[in-house]
């Protein structure tokens, strides 16, 4: 069975951010197939010379370190929306010198669907692997689903190369909403 796509729309103010919505399925088939599962936690990498890369779960603890990162690359999520789906969903960190540089979380929606997203990693710490490495860590766990994610365009060249496809497009528009003035009656 093919995965429907879901489209998202926020609207609000000022800045505009557009996305792609990626989908990962059997090129042969056109249905959810299964991830490879070959990592085990605790899983470390290191460039040579460099402090190892930890990857560990999610914790609570992370939230104020991953809207950092968030704030880093200009994305519009607060620390409360960052608790709110890490509340209701689980997912990886890449530890570097005791900081925080990669997030990634996801949520199952039910035996055959999950979503993953909050897929930042730190722009100093870019074009290491890290984000290969917790994308391979998530979709380990979510194998046998079918994964959609909603994409910017720095990230569209790793989620192809695992697999993933566009199936549409996401109009984004972020800023601060203010309270409007109120006009008074007209008198007549």
């Amino acid at each position: 069975m093919a995965c429907a796509p879901v489209e998202t729309r926020h609207d609000c103010a000022h800045r505009k951010a557009t996305g792609a919505i990626y989908w990962r399925a059997n090129p042969r088939t056109k249905s959810c197939f299964r991830a490879a599962s070959q990592h085990s936690l605790p899983r470390v990498s290191c460039d040579h010379g460099a402090v190892p890369i930890k990857y560990r779960k999610f914790a609570p603890g992370d939230v104020d370190a991953a809207h950092r990162l968030s704030l880093a690359v200009g994305w519009p999520h607060r620390r409360e929306d960052w608790q709110f789906v890490l509340g209701i969903g689980s997912g990886y960190v890449a530890v570097e010198g005791g900081r925080v540089v990669g997030t990634i979380l996801y949520w199952k929606h039910d035996a055959r669907h999950a979503s993953l997203g909050m897929v930042i990693v730190d722009p100093a710490s870019q074009g290491r692997g890290i984000g290969r490495e917790l994308m391979s860590l998530a979709l380990r766990d979510l194998e046998g689903r079918c994964v959609q994610l909603n994409a910017t365009p720095a990230g569209k060249p790793l989620y192809e190369r695992l697999g993933f496809k566009a199936i549409g497009r996401v109009q984004q528009h972020q800023g601060l909403a203010h309270a409007g003035t109120v006009a008074a009656p007209a008198r007549g």
